[in-house]
């Protein structure tokens, strides 16, 4: 396609590449430069003139409604309060409610389309089934993603706004509070699910083949238990600290697995133990204490919060 070759040919990277290599004698004034400067000319005059329009106006103190529509559509209004009403409440004003969901489900369907016809245009085979893979692995890494993002908000915002004193004065325990919070917001994962499971069905044929094999390996246990322990520790993170739960959760999640693995393996060095069934018994060892610490967080989220609420 021309566009497609267009567009590669005006980037930066390839640019680069090709300077970088020896042999090079193009002219430094090529295509990829004027459409850069043509593409830069371009969007800064539309900054210029659309700056005082969207910069100039006045923030508000209130906590955003989102994609909630002021004006009474049945579509993208949050309408009436659900039995869960904390539930209600995060997804249609934390997470963007009905209409933030649609547009993510349109989203991901062309993202997709447009990757999956990407190989296939660039690949000589390109089955079903491999189309399948690629869709499934590429929304569970979103569905991973956009889990982090909800846990180390669905608290942050009660304690930003301050709203969680008269959060905490519902007839409900805070345990009840934050599982429904958590409801709430989980909800908004549902379109990367839907690409999840479609991708799961098409691709299930290869997917089952070694299923046995990694479901017998600890390894596999032990990364769904950290994936897991993570979330759990960006939420309780986020009731410390302002900003920064999830990287600063990221960081410690990776000192921490260092740490564990080299002083297990100084340890099973220093005691005369070698070889895999040593390595797997660290593995399953790491596996129980972060399974244990899975546990420990929700009380001391619940205290956490508790605490928050009282002050």
């Amino acid at each position: 396609m021309a566009f497609v070759e267009n567009c590669y040919e005006s980037s930066v990277l390839r640019q680069l590449n090709l300077i970088l290599a020896s042999g090079f004698s193009e002219s430094a004034w090529g295509f990829q430069f004027w459409t850069n400067l043509i593409a830069g000319a371009v969007f800064f005059l539309l900054a210029c003139l659309f700056f005082n329009r969207y910069a100039l106006t006045e923030i508000s103190t209130d906590p955003g409604r989102g994609l909630i529509s002021k004006k009474r559509n049945r579509i993208f209004s949050p309408g009436r309060a659900w039995m869960q009403a904390l539930a209600w409440k995060d997804f249609y004003f934390v997470n963007g409610g009905l209409g933030m969901a649609l547009i993510k489900h349109a989203c991901y369907g062309a993202a997709l389309f447009s990757l999956c016809a990407y190989i296939n245009f660039s690949s000589q085979s390109y089955s079903l089934r491999e189309m399948g893979l690629t869709v499934f692995w590429t929304m569970l890494i979103v569905v991973l993603i956009e889990i982090s993002l909800i846990s180390s908000r669905v608290f942050h915002v009660e304690i930003q706004w301050k709203t969680l004193v008269s959060t905490a004065m519902l007839p409900q325990s805070m345990a009840q509070i934050a599982y429904a919070k958590l409801f709430g917001s989980m909800l908004a994962v549902i379109p990367a699910f839907f690409y999840l499971i479609i991708g799961g069905l098409i691709g299930i044929e290869e997917m089952t083949q070694d299923l046995g094999m990694v479901l017998a390996e600890p390894s596999f246990w032990l990364t769904c238990i950290e994936v897991i322990f993570f979330w759990h520790l960006t939420a309780l993170l986020s009731t410390f600290i302002k900003w920064g739960a999830l990287p600063l959760a990221f960081v410690l999640m990776w000192v921490g697995n260092m740490i564990f693995f080299m002083g297990m393996s100084m340890i099973a060095f220093g005691s005369g133990g070698s070889g895999p069934e040593v390595f797997e018994a660290i593995i399953i060892l790491f596996t129980l204490f972060l399974s244990a610490g899975i546990v420990g967080s929700h009380f001391v989220i619940n205290e956490r919060l508790t605490f928050l609420a009282s002050q």
